[in-house]
């Protein structure tokens, strides 16, 4: 299982992503009442042990979610329009567009993948 946190990635997307905190990366005690949505990076798709990056409860912009998981896989920019987020349960692609409004109540889980 592979950790992830702001500190391996180049520069620091924390104040631009989340008005409440930064990018958490996975750990061995997790709460998901803390951290209810989850993002399964396109890397670590069949994996039992995943790589993921959590996010606190707030309200986020997919375009900018989809930024932090390129840096955090270490995708150029010049194939970042080739990936997005998707639901894994509805088989649906989510626009650069859509906002994430996500309260503590409910865990939230999509994939970043290659479209």
């Amino acid at each position: 299982m592979a950790l992830l946190t702001v500190t391996d990635m180049e520069g620091t997307v924390s104040s631009t992503i989340h008005q409440n905190g930064g990018i958490v990366g996975n750990s061995t005690i997790s709460r998901p009442s803390e951290q209810p949505f989850r993002i399964y990076l396109y890397n670590s798709a069949g994996k039992t042990e995943s790589d993921y990056l959590l996010f606190p409860a707030g309200e986020y912009i997919a375009e900018e979610i989809c930024v932090a998981c390129c840096k955090a896989c270490g995708i150029l920019p010049l194939y970042h329009n080739m990936f997005a987020l998707m639901s894994e349960v509805d088989r649906c692609w989510y626009p650069p567009n859509y906002t994430f409004q996500i309260d503590g109540s409910a865990t939230v889980t999509v994939l970043y993948r290659i479209r």
